[in-house]
C-alpha cells in the first residue's frame, strides 16, 4: 500500500517540477521572442515549487533518503537499534506536528491576502507546508509499523 501511495506522490512531484519547467520556458519565450512577458509565471512557479518540495520531503521519508547517522546505532543489538529508530521517528513526528500547526496557522492568516499577479489567496501556496507535513506523518507511521513488524519477525526467527 505504501508503495502505491508513494508512487502517486512521486508522480505528483515529477508533474509539479515539469510544470515549473514548462511555465518557465513559456515565460522565457513570451518575454524574449514575443516581447510580452507573462505576469503570473514567476508566481505560479514559486507556488508549485513550495508544494513540490513539501511532497518531496515525504517521499524522502518513505524512501529513507534523509540523512541518518547510524554509525553508532549499528553497534547495538536489534532491540536497541529499533529503540533508536523509533526515537528518531518520534522527533521527526514532533517536528512535523509543529509544521502542521504553524503552517496551518500561517496559511489561514494569509487566505485573505491575494497574490499580486494571479489574484489567488497566498494561503493556498502556504497550505503546502501543513499538507506536506501530514503526508510525512502518514509515511512515518507506515515506516514505524513496518520496522516493528520486521523486528518482531526477526525475533520470532531466533
Amino acid at each position: 500500500m505504501a508503495n502505491r501511495i508513494s508512487q502517486i506522490f512521486k508522480h505528483f512531484v515529477v508533474l509539479s517540477f515539469g510544470g515549473i519547467v514548462i511555465v518557465t520556458l513559456l515565460q522565457v519565450f513570451m518575454r524574449y521572442v514575443l516581447s510580452s512577458p507573462l505576469k503570473w509565471a514567476e508566481e505560479l512557479s514559486r507556488y508549485i515549487f513550495v508544494w513540490g518540495i513539501m511532497v518531496s520531503v515525504a517521499i524522502g521519508a518513505v524512501d529513507e533518503a534523509h540523512i541518518r547517522l547510524n554509525m553508532v546505532t549499528t553497534r547495538f543489538g536489534k532491540k536497541t537499534q529499533l529503540g533508536f529508530f523509533i526515537l528518531g521517528q518520534l522527533i521527526l513526528t514532533a517536528f512535523n506536528l509543529v509544521l502542521i500547526v504553524y503552517g496551518a496557522r500561517l496559511s489561514m492568516q494569509n487566505m485573505s491576502v491575494m497574490s499580486p499577479a494571479m489574484k489567488i489567496p497566498i494561503g493556498v501556496a502556504y497550505a503546502g507546508i501543513p499538507v506536506g507535513a501530514c503526508v510525512v506523518l502518514f509515511f512515518l507511521a507506515l515506516e514505524i509499523a513496518a520496522k516493528v513488524k520486521e523486528y518482531r519477525a526477526s525475533v520470532g526467527d531466533e
